[in-house]
This record gives structure tokens, sequence and C-alpha cells, in this order.
């Protein structure tokens, strides 16, 4: 095993915490525009908000910890906080947000309005997730 690379003081992320935070985001703002595009009421597109968070947050936490596993118990799968880490925050901000799109976007929109809702807004939640990705991902590694 090669030694650390990590100095005391330097910042970290966990990967897996990045997966769960970028599908929380994305499927929260997923579920909403698939509950508004649906019945357009503002109270049912709040509740779905927070539904999508809750949901995406469940799975994703499992997802993250399949991904990025970490070699011993009671340690978690980080990269030094830099340009070198984009390959990796990428990478992870992209499985979080394609778990957001196919759970509480894709399978939301098939599930409230069929193939109608699903091919009227496949496009902009999977434009809306790519962008939160490459945010997310890109700010993460660099601030």
């Amino acid at each position: 095993m090669a030694p650390s690379q990590l100095n005391p003081g330097d910042t970290v992320i966990p990967l897996a915490g990045l997966v769960v935070t970028t599908s929380i985001i994305s499927g929260a703002i997923n579920s909403s525009i698939i509950v508004w595009r649906y019945n357009q009421t503002w109270l049912f597109s709040l509740v779905a908000f927070f539904v999508g968070a809750i949901l995406s947050w469940l799975i994703a936490k499992y997802i993250g910890l399949v991904v990025f596993p970490s070699q011993q118990e009671g340690t978690v799968f980080v990269v030094k906080s830099g340009v070198s880490a984009l390959p990796l925050t990428l990478k992870a901000a992209v499985i979080g947000a394609g778990t957001a799109v196919i759970i509480c976007g894709y399978l939301l929109a098939f599930m409230l309005g069929g193939t109608v809702l699903l091919a009227s807004s496949w496009f902009l939640i999977t434009v809306t997730s790519i962008i939160i990705a490459g945010l997310w991902g890109t700010l993460s590694a660099l601030l």
C-alpha cells in the first residue's frame, strides 16, 4: 500500500458524501419540476421537493458506499481538494445526479403522467441534472 499523500490540515472531499449531496439537490429539483409540469400547484411542488430530497438521500447513501468503498471500517474514501481531484469529483457528482434523474425524474414522470409526461419532460430534467452535476463536481474540487 502506498503512503498517504495527505498532510494534517489538507482540505479533503469525501466522495461518497458528494454522491449523496449531488443526488439530494438533483432529486429535489427534478421532483419539483415533474410535479409542477403535472399539475402546476405550488404546494404539491414544494412537497415533491422535500420528498425527492429524502428519497434521493436514502438511495444515494448506499450507492455512494458501493462506488467509493473504504478499505477499513470507520473510514471514508477521500480525495485531496484541488485540480487533481476534478475527475473523481465529477464522477461522484454524475453518479449522484444520474441516480436522482432516474428515480426522481424518469420514474416519477412515468408514474404520474405515463409516457406523455416522460416524453415532454425528459430533456428538461436531464439537462438540469447535467448542469447540477457539472457545477457541483467542479466547484467542490476547486473551492
